[in-house]
């Protein structure tokens, strides 16, 4: 008999045994539907009510998550849609309220979600670029708040739940009533389908317990497996086929495991062997491989890092930021960081990139963290700015008796000078006067890096360093028939800050505008409140900077120079940058060739300062 047969037959028993049993049942069946569906309609609704506000508020969690991360607009706009889902299920439950104390539960709840709404508004005030404002915000505002809402929801749904729970015990009295009078009349026919069920399922059951015992045998790694397959019907079929698939795959394993075992000593190998650092990571950030030099930037033992969380070994922020970004799929900047270590007492240096390891259909599998060994460089660097102080400061003696001794020449010796030789001594005095310069931006600059630039930080107003650097360059911009105006509020709080050097900031990128701008153009000096810090700019609307250059117009030596506006040393947006790095600030530019430039920095306000001292 096939197996079609035996299931039909056993159907064909087990059907005429129900319809014996179901006449009478039916009227008892009726009650019982009758009372779940009273369960359905007074309580259902509001436990999907319950539901789907759980779910908007979460979805409204992520949102606020999403502002924190800097995705301001996306964040806002989910943030609103599932506000006005919340609302309308919110109503639905309100117009649902069958239960003694729903009402006051409801209230209290949709008090918590004004609560809630009223923080997020609060969260719009936080400027998008203070991301750790807007995480602490969230940690020590918005979280308790969604967690108290959510939980008054999730209140919801259990007594309503309850409460179907206890109708479903009424129900379920009623269902034994109906069993007992059915098992009078059904009694003998169960005696008989029972007997009858056994011998067929103990039938049919037998070989695909077999199956499943050698499947489960066969995943961990047993392939020496066996099934009786005694019957002729379509199980037996399949236990033959799979007998068969067995042998096969147990001889595909002996041929391929070699192979992987020489594959992964072969990476393992290269991995040990790479004279810099290579740290490999899955995409669940645990450790897959760790070269000694790796473990030597690390600070661990490489032997002993093997599956750990690559957060027990990274101890520098924007590194672990990076390899997070990496095995999630983000987008991350790419240019490599540096990170520093101490190795019995000596620092040591190290350039890391991260990068992402797809396979070739491009599915992610990780990253690869790579530590290039960069402490001779940087000792080179050191040197050479030790170098280049020294011989700024030798230099600027003999610089100073030369333009000296220059001036003194033009003054007394102009009238026995024809044209040319007073327009020699001219351009001597003025090639003097620029190499002094630069020799001082040198020395300045040189000082700042080593760190032997003397600071005197106070509590200063930028409205009267602006307007001081505006009334030093205002010559300047008179002789070229340019704008420049200081529209700095007098009610800004006061900076941290070094006034002389803060200064000299401002004048160099007042003179950077007005050299990059033409006659009748603007140049003005602006500043706002952000946070704990005051955001100064000086924005003009001159030639503007080619975007491949905004990228590296910080870095030494940097000149811009396209015929008609000639550039300085070369020296003054580097020393900018240093002098505000100093200030513990930021510095950055934005601007579209043809429509200007606007050069911002960062200080932190005077009463922020006195507050962590």
């Amino acid at each position: 008999m096939s197996l079609r047969s035996k299931i039909l037959v056993g159907n064909g028993v087990a059907l005429a045994l129900v319809v014996l049993v179901c006449i009478w049942a039916v009227s008892n069946l009726w009650r019982l539907g009758a009372a779940t569906d009273r369960i359905l309609r007074e309580n259902y609704l509001s436990i999907l009510a319950a539901e789907s506000m759980t779910g908007a508020l979460e979805r409204q969690d992520s949102a606020v998550l999403l502002i924190a991360l800097g995705l301001t607009d996306k964040g806002v706009a989910q943030f609103r849609e599932h506000e006005s889902q919340f609302l309308q299920w919110l109503g639905r439950a309100k117009g649902n309220i069958t239960i003694p104390g729903e009402g006051d539960l409801l209230k209290r709840l949709e008090e918590g979600y004004t609560s809630y709404l009223t923080a997020f508004s609060h969260l719009g005030g936080i400027p998008p670029t203070e991301r750790q404002q807007l995480v602490t915000f969230y940690l020590k505002t918005m979280l308790p708040v969604f967690k108290m809402v959510r939980a008054k929801c999730e209140r919801l749904r259990e007594i309503n739940e309850k409460n179907m729970f206890e109708f479903s015990e009424k129900a379920g009295f009623m269902a034994h009533r109906a069993v007992w009078s059915t098992a009078a009349i059904g009694g003998g026919a169960v005696l008989v389908g029972l007997a009858f069920s056994l011998w067929l399922t103990a039938l049919l059951v037998k070989p695909i317990r077999q199956m499943t015992s050698a499947t489960a045998e066969i995943a961990s790694g047993n392939y020496d497996v066996h099934i009786e397959h005694p019957s002729g019907d379509e199980l037996g079929g399949l236990a033959r086929d799979f007998m068969e698939m067995a042998h096969k795959l147990k001889a595909f394993h002996e041929l391929n495991v070699g192979k992987l075992v020489a594959e992964k000593r072969r990476s393992e190998a290269v991995i040990q062997s790479v004279a810099d650092g290579v740290l490999v990571v899955d995409k669940d950030q645990k450790v897959l491989g760790l070269n000694p030099a790796a473990g030597l930037a690390l600070g661990v033992q490489s032997d002993q890092s093997i599956g750990k969380h690559v957060l027990e070994l990274v101890r520098d922020q924007e590194l672990f930021e990076r390899i997070r970004q990496a095995t999630e799929g983000e987008e991350s900047r790419q240019e490599p960081i540096t990170i520093s270590t101490t190795f019995y007492d000596k620092p040591r240096h190290y350039q890391v990139s991260v990068t992402r390891a797809q396979t070739e259909s491009g599915r992610l599998v990780g990253a690869v963290v790579l530590f290039q060994d960069v402490t001779k460089l940087k000792e080179l660097d050191r040197l050479k700015t030790d170098f280049v102080m020294t011989a700024s400061h030798e230099l600027r003696t003999p610089l100073t008796s030369m333009i000296l001794s220059i001036g003194n020449l033009r003054d007394k010796a102009r009238e026995k000078l024809d044209t040319t030789e007073s327009q020699l001594l001219e351009a001597a005095a003025e090639e003097a006067e620029r190499l002094q310069t630069l020799v001082n931006d040198l020395l300045d600059f040189s000082r700042l890096e080593s760190g032997r630039l003397e600071m005197a930080f106070s509590a200063v107003s930028i409205h009267e360093i602006a307007d001081k650097a505006v009334a030093v360059m205002e010559p300047q911009a008179m002789e070229k028939e340019i704008e420049l105006a200081s529209e700095v509020d007098e009610e800004l709080p006061e900076v941290w800050a070094d006034p002389h050097k803060i200064t000299w900031v401002l004048t160099n990128l007042i003179g950077n505008a007005l050299r990059y701008t033409d006659s009748g153009g603007h140049v003005r000096v602006g500043a706002e409140r952000a946070a704990d810090f005051l955001r100064v700019w000086v924005a003009d609307d001159g030639a503007g900077i080619a975007v491949e250059a905004q990228a590296r117009i910080f870095e030494k030596f940097v000149k811009l120079e396209d015929g008609e506006h000639l550039g300085g040393s070369g020296l003054g947006l580097a020393l900018c940058k240093e002098l505000v790095k100093a200030h513990h600030g930021t510095i950055w530019v934005n601007s579209k060739p043809g429509k200007g430039a606007a050069f911002t920095f960062t200080l932190p306000l005077a009463q922020k300062q006195a507050g962590e001292s």
